[in-house]
């Protein structure tokens, strides 16, 4: 085969292609979506590296794979993963931002992680020395 997406097409046919390329675009989409809610917001601005940062590996696999004649390759998989997981690391990192819950590590005690009962995040422990 010349490239890829020649090898998509034919190994799984047409549709097989079109599904690949609904995939990819999905989840360039998906990264450019959320670089750009990050744009502004400053403590957002880690979480806008990374969505910039898998937006130009997967269109860096886009290009490559016009030239690259071997398309099963777990590469795309690995960026792919962190681009479809963006979406709930930007939900749970604005209401950790909005409420001052960490999500992760709050009690529940048979509550929800986003109650008023949920121990707020600080940067130190009770004693104000970084103890808990």
């Amino acid at each position: 085969m010349h490239n890829a997406y020649l090898e998509y097409a034919m190994d799984l046919g047409w549709l097989g292609l079109g599904l690949f390329l609904f995939l990819l675009a999905g989840c360039i989409g998906t990264a450019a979506r959320l670089r750009d809610r990050c744009a502004d917001l400053p403590p957002l601005r880690e979480l806008f590296t990374l969505a910039d940062a898998i937006r130009i590996s997967l269109v860096g696999f886009s290009v490559a794979a016009l030239f690259h004649p071997v398309a099963y390759t777990f590469y795309l998989f690995l960026v792919a993963g962190p681009a479809v997981a963006l979406p709930s690391v930007y939900t749970a990192e604005t209401r950790r931002l909005l409420v001052g819950v960490d999500p992760v590590n709050a009690r529940d005690n048979g509550r929800s992680a986003m109650t008023a009962h949920s121990r707020p995040v600080t940067r130190f422990g009770p004693d104000g020395k970084g103890n808990r």
